[in-house]
């Protein structure tokens, strides 16, 4: 629970291979609901030696409860959308939790997300009523994108689904191709999901 002392979960004996894969289910490890971040790492062990995988740490949230009424440029389960540069993208959604803080977030790899802000200091969220818009203006210096809206309160977090923004830019160069490429090939692997 510290990334330093670490206790047995399961134990699983290999016996007469090489090598072999091991899937272990079960919930994460919450010690009365109060523990919020938990390390976990393999170890391996033979007559003659010891060895230790990367820690891998999980922060969990309380469910707080989906996104209510999530809509792309006022449509309603999209998840993928084509746009030119210059074109602004409008979220809007439901004001359903009062005391939670709504965010959107913005990737360029599907995987780290950083506030919306950063990828255009021009795009604002406003509330009116209980409908929140946010409008993107969407930049010409990514060719592919993702979005999401994430609703924190407390111990208490949740997250819409990916909205996956491709960006069709006029004028290309072959530096920006040469990245997208190269991001691309990343992203393509994360979708494929073949490594979870």
């Amino acid at each position: 629970l510290d990334g330093f002392a670490f206790s047995t979960l399961q134990e699983v004996e290999n016996v007469g291979t090489d090598s072999f894969n091991i899937l272990c289910p079960g919930k994460l490890l919450d010690s009365l609901g109060l523990v919020k971040r938990v390390y976990y790492r393999v170890k391996g062990q033979t007559a003659d030696a010891i060895g230790y995988s990367n820690v891998i740490d999980f922060s969990h949230y309380d469910y707080l409860g989906a996104i209510s009424n999530l809509r792309v440029n006022d449509e309603r389960n999209v998840y993928e959308i084509d746009v030119e540069e210059g074109d602004t993208v409008t979220l809007t959604w439901s004001n359903t939790n009062k005391n939670a803080v709504y965010t959107v977030l913005v990737s360029y790899d599907g995987k780290e997300y950083m506030g919306i802000s950063a990828y255009n200091s021009a795009a604002f969220t406003s509330l009116e009523g209980s409908i929140y818009t946010c409008n993107v203006p969407i930049r010409y210096t990514r060719f592919l994108i993702y979005l999401k809206v994430e609703a924190t309160y407390s111990s208490g977090k949740t997250s819409s689904k990916e909205i996956k923004v491709n960006v069709k830019i006029d004028d290309l160069f072959s530096d920006e191709v040469a990245n997208f490429l190269f991001d691309y090939y990343n992203i393509f692997l994360n979708e494929m999901d073949i490594y979870n």
